[in-house]
């Protein structure tokens, strides 16, 4: 039986009434991944993945804007950046998809949010974890920071010298990827550039401040690595905002695990698209190999 390749864009409301802003492609009967944006960002970084037929034709593409960035709402009270809101967010993505157990594809501090999903549900609710130059929990950020995002951030969060605050924001962007990458228009178009730094310019600081700042319980992530949760950990080599060398103690007795270091900065899937599409959709076929399978075998009858 064949089902029809969906597209589309949707705000799906929240627990708290916050709307999020949301986008699916792809095959609703394949295995399903969640994609969660970086700091200040919004989904637009996944452009190139879900226009790429490989990704299409194997899974069911769904991305978020997390609240306070991009389409979504982005309230500035601070009752509304609590780990419980963020965990609801991801519940009412996964409703109004109807997404059984699916993957989640986190990159930079959007890896975060993961923290928040597994601090109420347990390790069987979600099929996999593949981590992309993650920040995989706020308190752990510090130690995983390079100087220079240490010196841009501050920059990015303050409200009162906007001459800083833009000059900031240039920084921020440039140091998405590696500098050998900054001037090459395949590895990160003039596009991608602009729509990150309208991204950047377009949020309120307060939302910025409180997506760093908020408090989280890391102990459900944990749990999940021991429990066996399959987890993907993706690291660029020339990283110009994390350092790649903490998570390895951080995630010693993370049961089942893969990590692939590439040779990228911050964004791998826009720097070397095709080795990071070679990962992660084999990755993917190894997780879900019995499961592929017996959906390939559904569409044909």
């Amino acid at each position: 039986m064949e089902h029809p390749i969906f597209e589309g864009a949707r705000l799906v409301t929240s627990a708290d009434g916050t709307r999020i802003y949301t986008d699916a492609a792809g095959n609703p009967s394949k295995p399903s991944i969640v994609f969660i944006h970086g700091y200040s960002l919004s989904s637009i970084v996944y452009d190139n993945l879900f226009s790429n037929p490989s990704w299409r034709e194997k899974l069911f593409l769904v991305r978020l804007d997390m609240r306070g960035h991009g389409k979504s709402d982005k309230p500035e009270q601070e009752s509304a950046w609590t780990q419980t809101k963020f965990a609801e967010d991801f519940d009412a993505v996964v409703r109004a998809y109807q997404l059984r157990k699916p993957l989640v594809a986190a990159w930079s501090c959007g890896g975060a949010m993961v923290a928040d999903i597994l601090a109420f549900h347990s390790s069987i609710s979600l099929a996999g974890i593949v981590y992309i130059t993650p920040i995989p929990y706020l308190g752990f950020f510090q130690h995983i920071a390079t100087d220079y995002v240490l010196d841009v951030i501050p920059k990015l969060t303050q409200k009162t010298d906007v001459n800083t605050f833009q000059i900031a924001s240039r920084d921020f962007i440039q140091g998405l990827v590696s500098p050998k990458h900054y001037l090459n228009r395949v590895a990160f178009p003039q596009r991608l550039q602009q729509a990150c730094l309208g991204d950047v310019m377009s949020q309120p600081r307060t939302c910025a401040a409180y997506t760093l700042q908020r408090s989280q319980d890391e102990f459900g992530l944990m749990r999940a690595g021991r429990e066996g949760l399959p987890m993907l950990l993706i690291n660029g080599k020339d990283d110009m905002l994390l350092k790649s060398q903490p998570l390895s103690k951080l995630f010693e007795k993370w049961k089942n695990m893969e990590v692939v270091n590439m040779d990228t900065g911050h964004m791998p899937w826009w720097e070397a698209p095709q080795a990071f599409n070679d990962v992660v959709l084999g990755w993917i076929a190894k997780v879900l190999g019995g499961e592929m399978k017996r959906m390939q075998l559904e569409a044909h009858l």
